[in-house]
Formats: structure tokens, sequence, C-alpha cells
């Protein structure tokens, strides 16, 4: 008697050992799966970078594989004394750039934002 309850014990331990190493490693349980965009679906996507005073920059945003802007723009920031001047936005295959120069005597903070949507350009 006192064998088959070491036994009992025994193989209930490896069954409980095996559950635990089943449920670590993720079998058995349903996570969520990304599922591919569908038409119509739009997602926003932004860069922003520090322009010292004085200093040009082009910031690009890309949009994810299977996507295309179709909308995009820019905003600079840094206060009162920050100036920006944009020379241009605009998309490009599968991104949105915006050039600029900070003229102010600050530190300016330059975000470029695309709007992307599932397609090709």
């Amino acid at each position: 008697m006192k064998r088959l309850r070491i036994i009992t014990v025994l193989g209930i331990a490896a069954l409980a050992t095996t559950a635990v190493t089943v449920a670590a490693q993720g079998r058995g349980i349903d996570e969520p799966r990304e599922s591919a965009p569908r038409q119509g679906e739009f997602l926003q996507v932004r860069e922003s970078v520090t322009v010292p005073p004085g200093e040009f920059r082009t910031v690009t945003v890309d949009c994810p594989a299977g996507r295309t802007p179709t909308g995009g723009g820019w905003t600079a920031s840094g206060g009162v004394e920050a100036n920006f001047v944009i020379m241009d936005s605009y998309p490009l295959d599968r991104s949105w750039t915006a050039d600029g120069r900070n003229t102010g005597t600050v530190n300016a903070i330059l975000t470029v934002e695309a709007v992307c949507a599932v397609g090709s350009p």
C-alpha cells in the first residue's frame, strides 16, 4: 500500500510539472494575434526631433509595410522664443517628409506625422 501511494504521488507530481511547463511555453493558450490591416483602417505615425537654433532639418516618418500615406503634416514647438519656418511638407512613396529651419534662439521640436491607409502608392 505504501509503494502504491508513493507511485501515485510521483505520478501526480510529474503531471503537475508537465502542466506547468506547457503553460510556461504558452502552448494551449490562445494568444491574440495581429491581423492583417483591412481596407479603410487608418494608422497615425509620427517622428519628433530636436532642432537647435539656426539649424535646418529634414524629418521623414514611414508608414508600415502594406500602408501608404493619405495625409500628413507637421508641428513645431519650443516656447515663445522658438520660431520655425517650414520649407516643404510632402508625401513620398510610403513616407511623409517635412523640411524646416529653426530661426529662433532656443531648441525647437519638429514633429512630422503621417496618416497611413492600407494600399500601395
